[in-house]
């Protein structure tokens, strides 16, 4: 595996994240549910839980290293005792992203009010979840489909979730295959046909490899359907 570029421009302060060296034997893969990766930091260099990943991937390719991958910080959220054994031995990598989206239709037919407020030829993110949406961001147009990913049935409450953009999928893949090598991580994916699937199982002492956010939260759909799983695979060499 050939080298990457690593950018440490933005660094979270000794306090954001926990400096203590842990064994790893996991990589998991998250989204942001935001625009940029510098509104992900400065959110995480403003919240004192030391909730972060070591890694940003921006849209345009660039990683951005924000505090060393021996260390770690809460990432997983998990409702378990050993939410944080798992933490830390875990490297958490985010991809800037909106995440899921809804249609204007989705979240006036949610309003339920006769007033219908948002454009339904439209798709929106980040205030979607809960109504009334005030802060619902109006993203791209539906016929706009090389902007988003359409699933062919509901999953997690949604059907549209943003593109993972090109520089950064090729980005993440190279970093994967070099925590792999670094870390002596094995380069396999979640052991599940379905790697959509929720499957807590995998958090044990028994495996090691690469799974996303969602495999081990039901209320998380990072990383989404629009995820390449094929393309992954095959990279990791």
């Amino acid at each position: 595996m050939g080298t990457i570029t690593l950018n440490r421009q933005w660094r979270l302060t000794d306090n954001q994240y926990f400096k203590e060296h842990t064994d790893k034997i996991n990589i998991c893969l998250h989204h942001t549910v935001g625009g940029s990766a510098r509104s992900t930091f400065n959110w995480w260099q403003s919240n004192p839980d030391r909730i972060a990943t070591s890694y940003i991937i921006g849209r345009d390719g660039t990683i951005y290293e924000v505090f060393d991958p021996s260390y770690w910080a809460y990432h997983l959220g998990l409702k378990m005792a050993k939410n944080v054994l798992y933490n830390e031995r875990t490297i958490g990598i985010e991809l800037a992203s909106e995440g899921a989206l809804r249609s204007g239709k989705e979240l006036n037919d949610i309003n339920n009010s006769s007033r219908r407020s948002f454009d339904e030829e439209w798709l929106y993110a980040f205030d979607i979840y809960e109504p009334p949406f005030k802060n619902a961001k109006k993203l791209v147009p539906l016929v706009d489909m090389s902007k988003y990913y359409q699933h062919i049935v509901d999953w997690r409450g949604f059907m549209f979730f943003d593109v993972y953009d090109e520089p950064q999928v090729i980005a993440t893949i190279a970093l994967v295959n070099h925590l792999c090598e670094q870390f002596n991580i094995p380069k396999q994916l979640i052991p599940n046909e379905n790697k959509l699937a929720f499957d807590t199982a995998i958090l044990t002492d028994n495996w090691s490899g690469i799974f996303t956010h969602a495999n081990v939260r039901t209320d998380k759909t990072d990383l989404s359907p629009a995820w390449d799983w094929t393309r992954l695979n095959d990279g990791l060499i």
